[in-house]
């Protein structure tokens, strides 16, 4: 990323913070909506609905003995008082405002005035009052505070490619998206070590989007690793546990093997760990490259000493090359032409006497942490598992 990208991306990001910041302000200010100067607090029921259910608001007025005249709902409107109902005891419900027609009268008898508000919005969060006009005392108030909740949209990803000993890097991000109110994000791993970043956006509506970033120290065992975003909400009955597999990216490390197929006949494996898998498989026999040579293995066939040599596979994929090695020697009697196979390491091949009528490979690696081995024909299972890749004969 060039620099005129980076101050772009800077100032965008600056306006972004800015603006959230403007709305938390201005959520702060639509808060006051809830207090009420002139009753006390223990005079107030406390309701709760969720965006777009249906909310039922309770008025009973009890222990009056009086004629009732009227029911009248009330509900406060930027700072504006608007009457948005009336029930008669002999006319019924009559609707007064749009608002209105969302809204059911399920008072049942003449003290209960209690009213269901379909398909909640958040505008309809605020200050509500059920008054019951009697005779002779006049009016009794019952206040209510609608308190208007959203479910958080929750989403985990990794928004880089992720490569493995390159530093502390974001490895995955968890956000709870547009909640009211804002939602609790936290992280359930097995990682040795670990570290959160977590961000807070207000929108104009006062929902609350939440992001934590998890941070690590990416490796190539830790690809595949399973871990958890945990999201606790006041809509949710239990927190929400949404899985997530890390997918680490790494060069391939080569391994060559060998598998016994018939007695003339043998199988060069080239075994490369890597993620992505490899694109590219290029062999190589004394420095030169086999031609048609492209796959993850080579079949050799009627063995005979012009097979010797040091043969070579190099696996590549975008984020970098491996390669293994392995000498073969090929000799062969003169009466039964019989053969076999050996596995040494460099030293002792160096002060061994030469076995006469013998096949002798030789296997070193990239990281030159050498064993020393003897192939034997291969089990059923393990020649069929050779097999299992492409072949390429030579012979």
């Amino acid at each position: 990323m060039d620099s005129n990208n980076i101050w772009i991306t800077l100032a965008v990001l600056a306006a972004y913070i800015n603006l959230s910041y403007s709305n938390q302000e201005s959520c702060k200010l639509q808060d006051r909506r809830f207090e009420w100067n002139d009753k006390p607090e223990e005079e107030n029921d406390k309701v709760t609905a969720i965006l777009g259910g249906d909310v039922t608001l309770k008025c009973v007025l009890n222990g009056v003995t009086e004629i009732l005249s009227q029911i009248t709902w009330q509900r406060w409107i930027n700072e504006k008082i608007e009457n948005f109902l009336i029930y008669h005891p002999k006319i019924g419900p009559h609707p007064l405002v749009p608002f209105a027609r969302r809204v059911t009268f399920v008072g049942k008898g003449a003290w209960d005035g209690s009213i269901i508000i379909k398909n909640v919005s958040l505008s309809d969060e605020g200050k509500y009052n059920c008054i019951f006009t009697t005779f002779p005392t006049g009016s009794h108030d019952h206040f209510i505070k609608l308190f208007v909740q959203v479910i958080p949209s929750i989403t985990v990803s990794s928004e880089n490619i992720l490569l493995a000993g390159k530093g502390e890097a974001t490895v995955a991000t968890c956000i709870a998206a547009h909640g009211k109110p804002a939602a609790k994000v936290s992280w359930e791993t097995h990682l040795e070590k670990e570290s959160h970043v977590v961000d807070e956006f207000f929108a104009e509506n006062c929902t609350v989007t939440i992001r934590s970033q998890l941070l690590t120290f990416p490796t190539k065992e830790m690809n595949q690793l399973e871990l958890h975003c945990v999201v606790t909400h006041p809509t949710f009955q239990q927190p929400e546990i949404l899985p997530y597999k890390l997918n680490i990216s790494y060069p391939p490390s080569v391994v060559l093997k060998t598998f016994v197929d018939e007695p003339d006949q043998l199988t060069l494996y080239c075994e490369a760990d890597a993620n992505p898998a490899p694109t590219k498989f290029v062999w190589i026999k004394e420095h030169k490259m086999l031609q048609n040579m492209s796959t993850n293995k080579i079949f050799l066939t009627k063995l005979a000493p012009h097979h010797t040599g040091l043969y070579s596979c190099e696996a590549s994929n975008q984020h970098g090359t491996g390669n293994g090695n392995l000498f073969l020697l090929v000799e062969e009697t003169f009466t039964d032409k019989t053969r076999m196979i050996v596995v040494f390491i460099p030293v002792v091949i160096l002060t061994l006497t030469v076995l006469t009528f013998t096949i002798k490979v030789l296997c070193f690696g990239d990281e030159a942490a050498f064993s020393t081995k003897t192939a034997v024909r291969q089990k059923p299972n393990d020649t069929k598992q050779a097999r299992d890749s492409d072949e390429v004969k030579i012979g």
